[in-house]
């Protein structure tokens, strides 16, 4: 999956592809070759997608897009924080944000990423000054190229977040 990122983050940016360190030792150069040569594809086909091209096209946009989150927003009195990295998101002409988060796993079941899509889309809104109906959250399955809308569920969701830590269903594990 990070190399999946790295590779779509460069052809967005047009940089050369950075790939870190961690995902890259274990492998041996014939594996390398491959995980590299699929990541690319992968990239090549989200760019060549929907959304890819709707951000490819955006007023503004950002890759691995880091913020941070009082948790305070969901539990009243809570001191804690909550840190993430959005992979794409971005803004189009009308004046909506779309967050965008890859997944390269293997069984699709979009509703197990509802609470994580739902605290990024939070975490864009403030961060853009939007309200809330204004950002649209979506997984992007890098393997299939599916496209799962999840944004009318995110707007409902209420989240629990003791719940959600707990919960491998609806882990939050992906983004603290």
């Amino acid at each position: 999956g990070t190399i999946a990122h790295a590779y779509a983050e460069a052809l967005f940016t047009a940089l050369p592809v950075r790939l870190p360190v961690e995902a890259v030792s274990a492998l041996n150069e014939a594996q390398l070759k491959t995980v590299k040569e699929t990541a690319r594809l992968m990239a090549e086909n989200f760019i060549r997608s929907d959304l890819g091209r709707e951000a490819k096209n955006a007023l503004w946009r950002k890759n691995e897009y880091a913020f941070k989150l009082a948790a305070e927003e969901y539990e009243p009195g809570s001191r804690d924080v909550i840190r993430g990295q959005i992979d794409p998101v971005y803004e189009s002409r009308d004046g909506t944000l779309t967050v965008v988060d890859f997944k390269t796993d293997a069984r699709e079941d979009p509703g197990r990423h509802a609470v994580q899509l739902a605290v990024y889309r939070r975490a864009a809104a403030l961060m853009r000054n939007k309200d809330f109906s204004l950002v649209r959250t979506y997984v992007y399955y890098l393997r299939s190229g599916h496209i799962a809308d999840l944004t009318a569920h995110t707007a409902e969701l209420s989240i629990n977040l003791s719940a959600a830590f707990s919960n491998d269903h609806n882990s939050l594990s992906g983004i603290l």
